[in-house]
């Protein structure tokens, strides 16, 4: 998942549907070194609510605390 994500270096805004816990774990797994590698214009993610809870807020936290300390911010938005 993680090589895919790769292929997407111009994306800013990434909805997410159906397959949040995928895309959850291929980010908790990225470094602050592997963070301008995958999604490196990413600037906002959007999530179903369900995500809200449970192992898939803990990879996303994870994700964000990397993007935040490698300079690449990124907001996490939930929808229905």
């Amino acid at each position: 998942m993680v090589d895919l994500l790769r292929l997407f270096t111009s994306v800013t805004d990434l909805v997410v549907s159906g397959a949040t816990g995928h895309v959850a774990t291929a980010l908790q797994g990225i470094t602050v070194e592997g963070v301008t590698d995958v999604l490196p214009a990413l600037q906002n993610l959007f999530l179903e609510v369900s995500a809200r809870s449970g192992p898939n807020r803990e990879a996303m936290a994870q994700f964000v605390a990397t993007r935040r300390l490698s300079d690449r911010p990124v907001t996490v938005l939930y929808e229905d």
